[in-house]
């Protein structure tokens, strides 16, 4: 009933001709893109190929770096990416929004995840029950709320209270019931879905070498790790292509034993746990 009422809403304030170019758009960012996206994998990495809906745990106190300029603006949510380059590498001298947007760099890197006003002022809040208008959360967001134009979670004061007022609701739930996957939140919920509920988890990359960086679902993230969770679902998002390839390598053997030296140290990475032997 409620799609219906959507759509009738959609055809009278846009004409039926735009609502099918929109449905059209809607299904190719969702379905035939990731779908291509999915289909190369499989040809390029076999059994070793990312899966965009496969979970793996991790615990939010062992990341410790978040990714500046992420990926989220250029790759599609609805899939796994695997990317070489520098990305995945240390970014120094600048400065991080509350929406993880970097001021004065286009430069894609890794930075210190403390660097990360939302996490730092979760914290406060979490560890020392510090008023909401005494940290640098507030304070960023006060001062020029016209900078999160696009956010609206925090492009005005009274956006920001509420915004606030729904951090302290999940603190206290996830204080008293855990961490909860998508599909335990939204079991209930009626509303339209487009996707796998599964692509809506927290998001990290992975690096060259195994290293967990943030990437998205920062609320959930930031609440988790100031609350001590031990372990939270997240899926990877972006893996760097020498890491891949790593992923690769580990499928080829047969047992622990025959697993080189190298790649020994990654037998327990969550990332490898789908590829890596079973058999002593």
């Amino acid at each position: 009933m409620k799609l219906i009422k959507r759509l009738v809403v959609k055809f009278q304030s846009d004409g039926i001709k735009k609502v099918i170019e929109d449905t059209a758009k809607l299904i190719r960012k969702i379905y035939i893109k990731p779908a291509k996206n999915n289909i190369i994998h499989h040809l390029l990495y076999g059994k070793a190929k990312p899966d965009p809906l496969a979970l793996i745990h991790i615990k939010p106190t062992d990341v410790n770096y978040i990714l500046a300029n992420h990926f989220w603006h250029d790759l599609s949510k609805y899939t796994t990416h695997v990317v070489s380059g520098e990305w995945d590498q240390p970014l120094r001298d600048i400065n991080l929004t509350v929406s993880l947007r970097t001021t004065g760099t286009s430069q894609r890197g890794i930075v210190k995840i403390d660097q990360l006003t939302l996490c730092q002022s979760i914290e406060e809040r979490v560890q020392n029950n510090t008023p909401w208008e005494e940290t640098e959360l507030y304070a960023e967001v006060a001062s020029d709320p016209e900078q999160f134009g696009g956010w609206k979670r925090y492009n005005s004061i009274d956006n920001l209270e509420k915004t606030l007022a729904d951090i302290d609701n999940l603190i206290s739930h996830m204080d008293s019931y855990g961490y909860k996957r998508q599909d335990e939140i939204k079991e209930n919920s009626t509303g339209l879905r487009y996707s796998d509920l599964r692509l809506h988890e927290v998001a990290i990359n992975i690096g060259r070498n195994g290293k967990i960086i943030f990437e998205d679902g920062r609320h959930r993230f930031c609440v988790a790790r100031a609350l001590g969770v031990e372990q939270i679902p997240v899926r990877v998002f972006v893996r760097h292509k020498d890491w891949q390839q790593k992923r690769q390598q580990m499928l080829t053997f047969g047992s622990i034993k025959e697993v080189d030296n190298e790649l020994k140290k990654y037998l327990v990475h969550p990332d490898m746990q789908d590829v890596r032997p079973n058999n002593p």
